[in-house]
């Protein structure tokens, strides 16, 4: 238990510091950048995001549990896990740059930005991944925090000094891709001291195929979350309606497939980017702490006593909604102050940002789910479960779009993420109902009322003091009422101090 809250406590520590040095980033480059060029960047990051797990392929939650399964071989694991990644990488980063090429998303120079976004934000780091999941594995988390920390706040001085100096996205990318190579570098060094001899590319088809095996699932998967969450973005930029069509003038207009074409607002696209860089800032504190470190505790849970993983993911579901539910339901009261701090001039983002804002408790569902179906290795159903997702998403954006633009666009993503959030506890009903405590509902209400009647009687203070009033009385009920228990508190300490050695 002490090794788990150590680990968490880092990583959330780091993260609320990436947070603050990337909303200060983020703050800079939505008031310096034109609407249609913020556009511009945030339909990069959305396709970037989604390649990154075809990139990824799941690799870092693979080699957490690979190396927590076999501690005495982890120098040839990892050797054999970075040879694979670097390759996987490089094959999936040229492939996916055909899509927005074809389809001329990215016309003229705005596609040599793309390409070195691409760079930055997907190829760089495989290298990474596999080294990190390393270092985690290995007790040296506290490593890991301080390589992203520096890394974060290089790219919010790099960023920042760009911006003040007139540049715009190109230069920043220009910029990162030359800060990625040489953060590659320095993660290889402290491989060195961590792993003497560790940076040994090895050529193991058969490994190869067995990580692509346990991966593809994960990796596929991750693609069609991430396209349920930010393909609305990438249409709003390129979308093009004639008769529900997608395409922009390129290589299908030119042999006549399909007739004229008109843009949907580019300006449009920079409220959902608005509403992912708010999301996923908020993930990166609430969630990804949370699941580093659970899921080699589940997964060695689920080798000794599967009653006890199902209990520790049950709770950790409902802690977790507790701790998304207020945030969701805070910023939609509150969406124009929040979006106001960026800058009055963003202020028609607020309507979007409160319909997107729902996909953060649903993808906390989904990916606890995930954790557990990857350690029972029953992950092939989150695979059919996301592309369902992904694929509705699509569908709904191409119908909603033309009729509402962006809060379409918004719409469809929240129903494309709750579908993949749904599958998940039905399949899952079985291992975590018995454990659902239906008083905690009741709970959940009585804080999110009480939340709420908080939030509204400030109206006209500072939303700041609004966020802090809410908060302080949420908090107050919930662990009033035992939400939050010292039975759950005792039985959590048990079940994550179990002995890190797997059994043969």
């Amino acid at each position: 238990m002490r090794t788990f809250l150590k680990n968490f406590s880092s990583l959330m520590v780091g993260n609320i510091f990436q947070l603050a040095v990337g909303f200060v980033f983020s703050l800079v480059l939505v008031q310096k950048l034109s609407a249609d060029q913020f556009g511009f960047q945030s339909t990069i990051v959305a396709f970037a995001n989604a390649v990154m797990s075809l990139s990824y392929m799941d690799v870092f939650n693979i080699g957490l549990r690979e190396f927590a399964r076999h501690p005495d071989d982890q120098l040839q694991v990892y050797r054999t896990l970075l040879s694979y990644h670097l390759v996987l990488s490089v094959i999936v980063g040229g492939t996916s740059a055909l899509v927005p090429l074809l389809l001329n998303s990215f016309p003229g120079p705005q596609f040599v930005v793309f390409l070195l976004g691409m760079f930055t934000l997907v190829t760089s780091y495989a290298p990474i991944a596999p080294t990190e999941a390393l270092l985690i594995t290995r007790g040296k988390i506290g490593r890991v925090v301080v390589l992203q920390s520096t890394y974060a706040a290089l790219v919010t001085i790099l960023g920042i000094a760009i911006l003040l100096t007139g540049g715009g996205v190109a230069q920043i990318y220009v910029a990162l891709s030359l800060l990625s190579v040489i953060m590659i570098i320095v993660y290889l060094l402290v491989l060195r001291q961590v792993l003497p001899g560790g940076l040994k590319l090895i050529i193991d088809p058969k490994a190869w195929k067995f990580y692509l095996k346990e991966g593809l699932p994960g990796g596929l998967s991750g693609f069609f979350v991430l396209m349920a969450r930010s393909i609305g973005t990438f249409l709003m930029y390129t979308y093009l309606s004639h008769a529900g069509a997608i395409f922009q003038p390129s290589l299908f207009s030119k042999i006549g497939a399909f007739g004229s074409y008109t843009f949907v607002s580019h300006a449009e696209a920079s409220y959902l980017g608005i509403a992912y860089m708010l999301l996923s800032a908020l993930l990166s504190v609430c969630w990804v702490p949370f699941a580093v470190s659970i899921l080699p505790v589940l997964a060695r849970l689920f080798v000794r006593a599967a009653q006890d993983m199902t209990w520790l993911g049950s709770r950790s579901l409902t802690w977790m909604l507790a701790a998304t539910l207020p945030i969701a339901l805070g910023t939609m009261l509150l969406a124009p102050g929040i979006v106001g701090v960026l800058g009055a001039d963003k202020l028609p983002a607020a309507p979007t940002l409160r319909i997107f804002i729902w996909v953060l408790p649903l993808t906390v569902i989904s990916e606890i789910g995930y954790r557990i179906l990857l350690v029972s290795r029953q992950q092939r159903f989150y695979l059919a479960a996301a592309a369902l997702g992904a694929a509705l998403n699509v569908i709904l954006c191409v119908v909603l779009i033309p009729l509402y633009g962006v809060l379409g666009a918004a719409l469809a993503t929240v129903i494309g993420v709750g579908v993949i959030a749904l599958c998940c506890l039905w399949k899952l009903r079985n291992w975590l109902l018995p454990h659902i405590r239906p008083a905690d509902t009741l709970r959940l209400a009585a804080g999110l009322v009480g939340m709420t009647l908080a939030v509204e009687a400030t109206d006209g203070l500072s939303v700041f003091v609004r966020i802090g009033a809410g908060g302080l009385v949420y908090g107050a009920i919930v662990f009033g009422m035992g939400l939050f228990n010292l039975n759950d508190w005792h039985t959590a300490r048990k079940l994550m101090a179990v002995d890190a050695t797997p059994q043969s």
